[in-house]
């Protein structure tokens, strides 16, 4: 069995590892995200919407899109009517939410802490539909 000190060595050397292929993966996809911009440009210059490399690969331009959030009080306002909407019709509110299922937690913290100066509880949390996990996490600091 392994002392507290030998994992200590080998988490901080795992870690490390871990740190220096991510760092190699953000470049490794810089140059690809470069590659990318190129061939698009080229295959646009060419009029080409696919090709194939024998052996290689098919390449194809598809044109898709996101959405992205370009006014948070047009948004919210939008979710409140479409709440309001699904509560009038007998439907869940939870219909209209139009966000992935994280909450901002800095925000919940704020709210909270200026209704509960001293402390918040668990039922605050409750009494929102939320529920805060409590994590342990470790430590590693280089010494």
């Amino acid at each position: 069995m392994a002392t507290i000190s030998e994992m200590v060595q080998c988490l901080k050397d795992t870690r490390e590892r871990r740190l220096a292929m991510e760092k190699q993966a953000k470049e490794m996809k810089a140059v690809e995200d470069e590659l990318t911009e190129r061939l698009l440009m080229e295959m646009g210059a060419q009029n080409l919407k696919s090709i194939n490399i024998e052996g290689v690969a098919r390449v194809a331009v598809r044109d898709t899109y996101h959405i992205e959030i370009a006014d948070i009080e047009k948004l919210t306002k939008a979710m409140f009517i479409k709440m309001m909407d699904a509560i009038r019709n007998g439907h869940s509110m939870t219909d209209a939410l139009m966000l992935q299922q994280r909450v901002a937690k800095s925000q919940i913290e704020d709210m909270l802490t200026s209704q509960y100066p001293d402390g918040i509880p668990a039922e605050a949390y409750d009494s929102m539909g939320l529920r805060k996990v409590d994590d342990r996490t470790l430590s590693l600091t280089k010494n």
